[in-house]
């Protein structure tokens, strides 16, 4: 995501494309049958003749009754009725001979010419007016990410240099800015949600009074809970992005919202919280703390962010620089230097494992984002470092500095 101001709404434009190419073709080819028989079919009453004629078994064909009548406008009509499974009663075998019971129809019926059709089924119905939804869903969402994509390519980008109002004293000379722009992937599971629930809508609003809503309404307040989070996420995404800008400097760092500023403080007065120790692809995708002495915490993850890994490499870098000669400094002096769970001191390192002599230490390895593990005679340490708060320093005393520093 970092550097591409188009990153979030170009996919969120491309979905809804394709959603809309989909849902009109599924629209197309589903309801073309719905169509003829709510609209230009008449409802007929149907009585039937002696025999239906069975598919044979294994075959895909309907089954079909030859004979049938039913009247339209006052005059008979003779044809074929084309029923559902389950709708045809009586006779052996739909076959009315002599001693059976006549063949009866059950079903709801309505005649385009000579041919009657029997009521499609739930699932078609459900299907079509899903597809429908989701069409008239993806169409206005085409338009605006289409529009957003668009704004995106024509913004200017972040660049180090002077900052319109007042720059913040505690930064000092401005290096870098970055500005939060909102994620529109949100957009996407809040429109899947408007679609289930329109189609667990028609689940539960077509069968007939006899048969169960349950699952109708259990999908549509599913759907109503994941709306409810997009949307919710989707809200503060597009209010943060609307207004946030963090100004990096040599002495510090800021972030504003608007005219209010959230955050100000000088690098030697903040530690890092997270895994700012990644790298390459994790890097895009870990976020990470700043903590102030006093308390005060702002977080930073990767959605919304414009150039978001340099902005991790820019605070990291700065808090390392701040924090690395005050540790050495401290150590020095005997003092211990806290790191979270963790604490080093002038003869080595603590951890809720063990605590272990400078000289102790064989080596370091990274056992993927977040986790290190030191080598000691006995044995090997695995130390979970995604709250350690300035962890490179944690890292550069395991590295062999600390010996040095004590």
């Amino acid at each position: 995501m970092s550097g591409n101001r188009r990153s979030s709404a170009r996919p969120v434009l491309y979905s809804n494309v394709v959603l809309l190419a989909v849902g009109l073709v599924l629209t197309w080819l589903i309801s073309g049958p719905l169509y003829d028989y709510y609209v230009r079919a008449t409802p007929v009453t149907v009585t039937l003749g002696h025999s239906c004629k069975v598919p044979v078994m294994g075959s895909r064909a309907a089954v079909t009754c030859e004979g049938a009548r039913w009247a339209v406008d006052g005059r008979t009509v003779t044809g074929t009725l084309r029923p559902r499974d389950g709708e045809i009663h009586g006779g052996a075998v739909f076959y009315a001979a002599p001693g059976t019971a006549p063949l009866s129809y059950s079903g709801r019926a309505r005649a385009i010419g000579d041919t009657a059709y029997s009521a499609p089924g739930l699932s078609r119905s459900v299907a079509a007016l899903t597809a429908a939804l989701a069409a008239a869903v993806a169409l206005p969402a085409t338009i605006v990410s289409a529009v957003l994509y668009r704004r995106r390519g024509r913004a200017p980008g972040p660049a180090a240099g002077a900052v319109h109002g007042p720059v913040p004293r505690a930064v000092g000379e401005l290096l870098t800015r970055h500005t939060s722009r909102p994620d529109y992937r949100w957009m996407l599971p809040l429109e899947g949600a408007a679609v289930v629930f329109g189609g667990s809508l028609s689940a539960a609003v077509l069968p007939p009074s006899d048969a169960g809503v349950l699952p109708g309404v259990a999908g549509m307040a599913a759907a109503l809970a994941v709306a409810l989070v997009a949307g919710s996420r989707l809200f503060a995404e597009v209010r943060r992005g609307e207004r946030g800008t963090v100004l990096i400097g040599r002495r510090g760092l800021a972030v504003l919202t608007g005219e209010h500023r959230v955050l100000v403080r000088e690098w030697s007065e903040v530690s890092l919280l997270g895994m700012p120790q990644a790298t390459g692809a994790a890097a895009d995708t870990a976020g990470f703390t700043v903590r102030t002495a006093d308390g005060d915490r702002y977080t930073f993850r990767p959605s919304g962010w414009t150039g978001f890994a340099e902005l991790r490499l820019a605070a990291a870098e700065a808090v390392f620089a701040a924090a690395w000669p005050r540790t050495l400094r401290d150590l020095s002096d005997g003092r211990t230097v806290p790191f979270g769970a963790f604490a080093a001191t002038p003869g080595g390192v603590r951890t809720p494992g063990g605590e272990f002599g400078w000289r102790d230490i064989a080596g370091v390895r990274m056992d993927g984002p977040g986790r290190a593990v030191i080598k000691t005679p006995a044995r090997n340490v695995v130390l979970p470092l995604a709250r350690t708060p300035d962890v490179e320093v944690f890292l550069g005393l395991l590295l062999g500095r600390g010996r040095r520093a004590s």
